[in-house]
């Protein structure tokens, strides 16, 4: 089936001119299935179950196009906020040109909740929990959409947002039969996922057709190393074989038998298998040329075996990814990330903020960084893939009971989901591999019988999907104070009988008749007790008639989708306090034992919690801050019952997140309070939150507007995570803007973006980067900056001294780096002649001169050719992590050296150098001033 054909369902020929240049002529299997047998285009209700890049998010955008043509609305629910980001951009770039209205929301990005409430939109890219709260903001919202596709709906099954889940289909479930029984047109829901076990059951409660599709576009190898022996079992083929993998520690002899190489003497002692797998990757990342994504089960092992592979590796340096990094703010992350990047090596999990996050994706994405190592974060639905991945099966879980994390093995389906990285469509053309890596025999037989073995109907020549673990509801399991609560708040339910009805829709309920024995009461019963819970702490208000309607405190804890207990001990302790302005310190410390700040979990080292040194600290600084300790910090601090440890992690948090709103430089924040800034970041958001419902609370007690402003202002340092009176330039949306910049410009008196407008361009060069210096001036003028504008650029040089010779040899020309002779390929030695020149053309200009444009360089593909240089260079260098290369991040490249070290033997290169290869730099080329 053709992407022409369906011009027939509405669909206008531009977008699928869009579609055909992105994807081809033709739609892969899949989504010709769902088109034709499953009517996906006719308004029918779908849940698509297919393996990874099996093309099933497309699905979802053709139904969504066609829906926007109709002037109708769709909403894509993701779990992340890091996919939505993508899948926003996507979108954006995709049919922005086209003029679909594309809008995000999650709890960080709230400048589009104002369309989206009021329908200004095509498509919404949201949070799961992000539409619930826009649903109790305003109960008609859904019946202004006629489209919901929600991404990675195995989450049904997590233990912590399963039942948020659930309960949000629910809701739509609800609204749909209401549209149908007012004879109107229902709302469609498209279900997508790769991992579901029970997905016949999660249809039927859906109502929704089930469309499975185990086979990949491209093949996978699912299989064990062990050894050298790669033995795996193909996805689509259902073939079984193997090969060898021959490292550097392995002998050939292993690798011409299929006998298992001989265990170590005592096994066990590695239980993650870091010296093979870290020898696999480099064998496959330097031998065979193959990108592979590592899956670890925790931070720190992520961050600490990037660094040994970066101490092993031989691969090139992700240059284009150094330079942007260069340009961010510093950090721990960021100064680690720059040594393993030099060695082509990455890693990605929590402790990255989102634009180094970014950098590291992208670099990935060109192929600059051959090995990356994550946690889960890369392994559910981001648009990255390898040709290999390797896993370790094992995840960690928090425990509630211990307080503390719990190793367990990996489920199939997230196994699945991240292995699934491997022999994407369009990274790769043959297959890709999941490895597993065993030690024994045992071991081998054990991951084998549980992750790899096909199913039996495969052995018999038909090939089925993996027997995935059956999607549980947590649902069950919890109580319903904040289900209910929301329910009625939103205006979806208004007595206990809608509350019946609705529940008995949830997926917990539909399995049961109302009557039957849940969690040992019946459905009515266990409403009942949860309605008496609300109204006894003040949540809910009975009506005379029988309906309920939310308290103010209950309103807001439905909008902020917070815990009732977390405003419970909120009005606790604000029915005490005198409405006067508090310090930062006393807010923060008081949300900091709540139960939403508890659930948020950073790391607190023993001797923390042992010498009661955070303490100790905290009253220090309420000391030198004229603090009265008596009037709220020592109630909380000894009138809290709490476990020690717990107590020590909210005085960390505060005094984290107050480092984090001062001027304190982002390293030096980090190394004080041993936190990577991903982290912080992640801490200051939610805490942000929670100030914001601190502040709701206040309102409801008729504090003072100056109160109530001073709560907001602290909502926005933490989300910027500057001063107060840095806020105003905190605001400016320039890329690579951050807190460390905002602070420095603080100190030179100016605190506005009209101050810094009057700053001249060298001043600001001073202080940030040149590329940053170009794009902040650019967009306070709102105009381009002259290609002449004085911008000091850095003037440290390499001390490597170059002699190009022009003496051809066969293919390639003689150089001489250093006193030592490098036979150079044209393509690079063409780039070399040409900045080469620039540099002795400028010579006069020095240091500030030198600069030549990517397209002057190589207009079809620059990168490529200054990629190879700096491969060929970087051996010969008296310093490899004193690069010769210099970018400026907007395009401009030159040699960091002084004129003085460079020789080029013209006559030579006059009378044996092909001059068809090597026009001369045009002299009226717009050239980078510095």
């Amino acid at each position: 089936m053709r992407f022409s054909s369906l011009e027939c369902y509405g669909i206008p020929k531009t977008v699928v001119k869009i579609w055909e240049t992105r994807y081809g002529a033709d739609l892969l299997p899949l989504q010709e299935r769902a088109i034709r047998d499953y009517g996906v285009m006719e308004g029918k209700n779908l849940v698509a179950m297919g393996a990874t890049s099996s093309g099933k998010t497309l699905i979802g955008e053709m139904a969504a196009l066609q829906r926007s043509c109709r002037q109708e609305k769709t909403i894509f629910l993701v779990p992340l906020k890091a996919l939505a980001e993508e899948k926003f951009r996507v979108l954006r770039e995709t049919y922005g040109q086209y003029g679909i209205r594309t809008v995000i929301s999650h709890r960080e990005r709230r400048e589009y909740d104002g369309n989206i409430c009021r329908g200004n939109f095509d498509i919404a890219v949201l949070v799961y929990e992000k539409l619930q709260g826009l649903i109790i903001q305003n109960p008609e919202l859904l019946r202004e959409v006629r489209l919901i596709i929600v991404d990675e709906l195995q989450m049904l099954g997590d233990e912590e947002r399963g039942a948020d889940l659930e309960m949000l289909l629910t809701q739509i479930i609800r609204e749909s039969r209401q549209l149908e029984s007012k004879s109107k047109p229902a709302l469609q829901l498209i279900g997508l996922s790769a991992v579901l076990g029970n997905a016949d059951e999660i249809a039927n409660w859906l109502q929704a057709g089930l469309l499975l599709h185990p086979q990949r576009p491209v093949e996978l190898r699912r299989g064990i190393l062990c050894g050298t022996l790669f033995q795996y079992h193909e996805t689509n083929s259902g073939k079984i074989g193997h090969e060898f993998f021959v490292t550097k520690n392995d002998t050939p002899e292993s690798a011409d038998s299929s006998i298992i190489s001989e265990s170590p003497r005592y096994p066990g002692m590695d239980p993650y298998h870091r010296d093979k797998i870290i020898e696999t990757s480099l064998y496959l990342a330097e031998k065979q040329n193959e990108s592979c994504l590592i899956f670890l089960p925790t931070k720190i092992l992520c961050r600490q075996w990037a660094e040994e592979l970066a101490e092993r590796s031989s691969l090139p340096p992700a240059g284009e990814t150094l330079v942007q990094l260069e340009q961010l703010e510093e950090s721990a992350a960021r100064n680690i990330l720059m040594t393993t990047l030099k060695r082509g090596i990455a890693y990605h999990n929590g402790d990255l903020p989102y634009d180094l996050r970014h950098a590291i994706e992208s670099g990935f994405r060109k192929g600059e960084i051959q090995i990356l190592l994550s946690t889960s974060t890369l392994g559910q639905g981001l648009n990255l893939a390898a040709r290999n991945t390797i896993l370790i099966p094992e995840i960690y879980r928090y425990s509630h009971r211990t307080g503390g994390f719990l190793s367990q093995s990996i489920p199939l389906y997230m196994l699945e989901n991240q292995g699934g990285r491997a022999g994407r469509l369009g990274y790769a053309e043959d297959f890709g591999r999941m490895i597993l890596v065993a030690e024994t025999e045992h071991e081998q037989t054990m991951l084998w019988t549980r992750y790899i073995a096909p199913p039996m109907e495969s052995r018999q020549g038909k090939v089925q999907g993996l027997p995935f673990e059956p999607v549980c509801s947590p649902l069950k399991e919890q109580n319903w104070d904040s289900h209910l609560l929301r329910l009625i708040t939103g205006g979806a339910c208004a007595n206990s009988k809608d509350l019946e009805e609705t529940m008995t829709l949830s997926l917990s309920g539909w399995k049961l008749n109302p009557r039957e024995i849940l969690e040992g009461k019946t459905l009515k019963i266990r409403i009942r007790e949860t309605l008496d819970k609300l109204i006894a702490s003040g949540m809910l208000i009975p009506q005379p008639d029988g309906t309920y309607k939310p308290s103010p405190e209950g309103s807001i804890t439905a909008s902020f989708g917070v815990q009732p207990e977390t405003v419970q001990w909120i009005q606790k302790w604000i029915s005490g306090m005198d409405g006067q302005k508090y310090h930062p310190a006393e807010i923060l410390l008081l949300l900091a034992f709540t139960p939403d700040a508890i659930a948020n979990r950073i790391p607190v080292r023993e001797p923390e919690i042992r010498t009661n040194m955070l303490r100790f600290r905290f009253l220090k600084y309420a000391e030198d801050w004229q603090l009265d300790i008596h009037r709220l910090i020592l109630p909380l601090l000894d009138q809290t019952p709490l476990h020690p440890k717990e107590k020590a992690v909210a005085l960390k948090k505060t005094l984290v997140l107050l480092d984090w709103i001062s001027e304190i430089e982002t390293a030096d924040l980090e190394t004080r309070n041993n936190l990577f800034i991903g982290t912080v970041r992640s801490l200051a958001e939610d805490l942000a939150w929670l100030v914001q419902t601190f502040a709701g609370c206040a309102t409801l007690h008729e504090w003072n507007k100056e109160t109530i402003q001073s709560l907001d202002t602290l909502t926005r340092c933490l989300r910027h995570g500057v001063v107060e009176k840095g806020l105003g330039l905190a605001a400016l949306p320039i890329p690579g803007w951050s807190r460390n910049h905002v602070h420095s410009f603080l100190r030179t008196g100016c605190s506005t973006p009209a101050e810094l407008r009057e700053l001249p361009l060298e001043i600001m060069a001073q202080r940030i980067p040149s590329p940053l210096t170009i794009r902040l001036k650019e967009y306070l003028d709102r105009k381009p900056v002259s290609a002449n504008a004085p911008i000091p650029f850095p003037v440290t040089t390499a001390k490597d001294r170059i002699v190009l010779t022009g003496r051809p040899i066969k293919r390639r020309t003689l150089s001489i780096i250093n006193g030592k002779e490098l036979e150079i390929p044209n393509a690079p030695y063409l780039v070399f002649l040409k900045l080469g020149r620039m540099l002795l053309q400028e010579k006069d200009n020095f240091p500030k001169g030198g600069w030549v444009n990517r397209d002057e360089l190589d207009p079809s593909d620059h990168w490529r050719a200054i990629s190879r240089l700096r491969t060929i260079l970087h051996p010969h260098l008296l310093d490899p992590d004193d690069p010769v290369l210099e970018n400026d991040g907007c395009g401009y490249y030159r040699l960091r050296i002084q004129p003085k070290q460079m020789t080029i033997d013209e006559k030579e290169h006059d009378q044996h150098w092909n001059h068809q290869f090597h026009p001369a730099v045009n002299p009226n080329t717009q050239k980078r001033s510095a």
